[in-house]
């Protein structure tokens, strides 16, 4: 996916880390004092191994690994629908799929207030295709209880390696 300059619909291009077989991908000092609001575009591929990404907020270089998340979902998946909720996630958001060696899938993901002093929430639409002739979606929502001051995010694979590009924008705010 080319960078996309976003700088006409209040959005402006802040920062984009890209990870080939890792486990996870931090992107450090991507949200200040200057915007509120964030849109977190995830495009991921892979050659081996399903993975699951999941999004985990960090200051000063310290992921927020524990289990201070709060998150919602439905899914859509052929002709199931399904949801399901954490009082205890792990992650801010899930953004759970599913990608192997002959598909792709994209999550774009919104965040609000990581950088001040009060509760950060967030949600994600994902699509993929996770097999030929199947596309499948979902809508998450997420956020933490914490008051903690965030500075950077962390695409962490829950299982599997992460192969591909994440992309950070500031809301412009007028």
């Amino acid at each position: 996916m080319a960078q996309v300059n976003y700088t006409d619909n209040g959005l402006v291009f802040i920062t984009k880390e890209t990870g080939s077989a890792v486990t996870q991908i931090n992107i450090d000092n991507c949200f200040s004092a200057n915007y509120s609001q964030y849109k977190i575009i995830i495009d991921l591929s892979t050659v081996s191994a399903s993975i699951y990404p999941a999004i985990r907020l960090r200051a000063g270089g310290v992921t927020e690994s524990g289990t201070a998340y709060n998150t919602q979902f439905i899914y859509a998946g052929n002709t199931t629908v399904a949801g399901g909720r954490s009082t205890t996630a792990t992650a801010l958001i899930s953004a759970s799929y599913t990608l192997t060696s002959t598909n792709s899938g994209c999550s774009i993901i919104e965040i609000l207030n990581p950088y001040q002093t009060s509760v950060t929430t967030g949600y994600s639409f994902r699509a993929d295709r996770p097999e030929t002739a199947l596309i499948e979606m979902s809508l998450e929502v997420g956020g933490t209880d914490a008051t903690t001051s965030y500075d950077g995010l962390s695409v962490v694979s829950l299982s599997g390696n992460l192969t591909g590009t994440v992309y950070v924008y500031g809301y412009v705010e007028s």
